[in-house]
């Protein structure tokens, strides 16, 4: 399953911090490793949309997503 590189994540940071995004909308959530990131590295008050189609992947999202606390800033479409 792909996750973000190293490169991918430095370059995220980067752009964060530089625009500072209140609402991201991610395609393609698989296990949700890149929208915690992203909701890690967002400012506070970025609400993360991600959509998800496959349904297998759909409840292990869901479920790091609430593992990690953050189900309120991070809304799973599927």
């Amino acid at each position: 399953m792909p996750i973000i590189r190293r490169q991918m994540q430095s370059l995220l940071r980067v752009l964060f911090a530089l625009n500072r995004p209140k609402q991201i909308l991610e395609v393609g959530t698989a296990i949700g490793f890149s929208a915690l990131f992203m909701s890690e590295y967002a400012p506070e008050d970025c609400h993360i949309t991600t959509i998800e189609k496959y349904e297998k992947r759909i409840p292990l999202a869901k479920e790091n997503f609430k593992k990690a606390g953050r189900e309120n800033r991070i809304t799973l479409l599927e």
